[in-house]
């Protein structure tokens, strides 16, 4: 004989107070590392320029961004290590070797191409 939904129920053991306050403690002491989109007014930021007009594309802090930016022609880590996803126009997937940090912070690297980026990883 099965047991009814009301036994069941009744049987199931429950979660304690201190068990939920344990994991609401780890969940609000975790800190977030997410990649941002700043303003690019500091040479210290990771960057990706375009090639036909020079706009330059910034990003900050540790994690991983994806987007669509075609047009790149170099990459610039600043004080970060990173890489890119990228697309040449004969098609095909890459990945970037991983840059940076640099001194001087003006340092970058050239596809030798334009390329689509795809994404961004700062570690």
């Amino acid at each position: 004989m099965g047991r009814t939904w009301e036994k069941s129920r009744n049987t199931t053991p429950r979660p304690r107070g201190a068990d939920l306050k344990v994991i609401k403690r780890d969940f609000t002491t975790t800190p977030e590392l997410l990649i941002t989109n700043p303003i690019c007014n500091n040479v210290d930021f990771f960057s990706i320029v375009r090639d036909f007009d020079e706009k330059e594309y910034c990003f900050a802090n540790s994690g991983s961004m994806s987007f669509y930016m075609p047009n790149i022609y170099k990459i610039c880590p600043g004080n970060n290590q990173g890489y890119v996803s990228y697309t040449p126009a004969s098609g095909g997937y890459y990945t970037s070797s991983v840059v940076g940090p640099v001194i001087p912070g003006t340092t970058c690297f050239f596809f030798g191409m334009n390329v689509t980026v795809t994404g961004v990883t700062i570690y």
